[in-house]
């Protein structure tokens, strides 16, 4: 999730030719041998609508918030989560990790056993499910202030992550990095997840990949990712919170945000044309490389007033399945951005009928 500075700056769309999509295969094996090859699109219909499940063991907490942990594991309220998730029609979590705090010193930065206690269980029981799975490195913090520092971390740890996870089901996708951005430029980006990707390949080959592009995975930035054609078991994703001041308003994150309590959105046109803008810089760049989309995260504060949030979710919703693009809120099971109640284990009714009127 943002740490929602509202400066994003507008980039000029430069974007040379039109790239034809070449199928993955393992050369590594003989050609008699060889697995079916996995299809980037078929994948990302897949997860079609799902979750986030955040911050998952962060040593110290996330904002200051230790959301999940293990000393606050609680393994039969996650299993009704997921049971839950299931019931109303979504397909897929997201689930949030942060490595860093539970790995060893350099260079080995060995990742502990009680990471992996906790995580594993989580996966399976989502798999259990019926849940596809997206493995989020979420370290995005640390890295944005020191990613030169951090780079051999955050292979090493990618390194072992892909070594635990590659004989894993093909519904567990691997996301290399939420939100880049400070330090971490979308120049440097390209280099850093290109060698991150090269680690992934060398355990699981046929693996789906997301990746999204610099300055907090801000469609402004879509023009300066630079995927290897080569390789097109690649979901693109990209975050979407905009307007800002209305999905911000009286959060406690972004300065200022007090003052837009009360801000409204209506659906009119013009709200509406300003998010179709936004998304056609998006879909027009996939299109042109061949590229399947995710939203990976999107949400509007709690302290919205109801009728706007419901109007808000469904056209992003909407808009979002009519371009074929997958998606994730960050978080419906949350207490900021979520429908959930967690004290009655139960959704906040209108907006469960509102986003899944099919649902149980």
């Amino acid at each position: 999730m943002m740490n929602f500075k509202y400066a994003f700056y507008r980039y000029a769309l430069t974007i040379v030719g039109s790239v034809s999509l070449l199928f993955y295969a393992n050369a590594n094996q003989p050609s008699s041998a060889k697995k079916a090859t996995v299809d980037a699109f078929s994948q990302c219909e897949r997860l079609g609508r799902g979750t986030n499940y955040s911050n998952l063991l962060y040593r110290g907490g996330h904002f200051g918030v230790s959301v999940y942990s293990n000393d606050n594991w609680d393994k039969e309220t996650e299993r009704k989560e997921f049971e839950l998730m299931k019931e109303i029609g979504l397909k897929h979590v997201r689930i949030c990790v942060g490595p860093f705090g539970f790995a060893g010193p350099g260079p080995e930065y060995t990742i502990s056993k009680d990471f992996y206690d906790r995580v594993d269980w989580t996966i399976n029981t989502a798999l259990a499910c019926g849940l596809a799975v997206i493995i989020n490195q979420h370290e995005y913090n640390v890295m944005a202030e020191d990613p030169i520092g951090l780079k051999e971390e955050f292979l090493v740890t990618w390194k072992q992550m892909a070594e635990h996870y590659k004989d894993f089901p093909d519904n567990v996708y691997f996301e290399i990095l939420n939100e880049p951005h400070g330090k971490l430029t979308p120049d440097l980006w390209n280099q850093f997840f290109s060698e991150a990707l090269k680690v992934i390949r060398a355990s699981n080959p046929d693996r789906t990949v997301l990746i999204g592009p610099g300055t907090w995975n801000n469609i402004e930035s879509i023009p300066y990712l630079k995927l290897p054609e080569d390789d097109r078991n690649i979901i693109v994703e990209f975050h979407y919170y905009y307007p800002f001041k209305f999905t911000h308003q009286g959060t406690e994150w972004a300065e200022g945000s007090d003052a837009w309590v009360g801000t409204k959105w209506t659906g009119s046109d013009a709200e509406k044309k300003a998010v179709t803008d936004d998304f056609k810089v998006v879909i027009d760049w996939a299109k042109l490389h061949n590229r399947p989309l995710y939203l990976g995260e999107f949400g509007a504060f709690f302290k919205g007033d109801m009728e706007s949030r419901i109007r808000w979710y469904k056209f992003i919703i909407g808009h979002s399945e009519s371009n074929n693009i997958a998606w994730a809120p960050w978080d419906l099971m949350g207490p900021y951005f979520g429908i959930f109640n967690e004290s009655a284990m139960s959704w906040i009714e209108p907006l469960k009928s509102a986003l899944f009127p099919s649902s149980k």
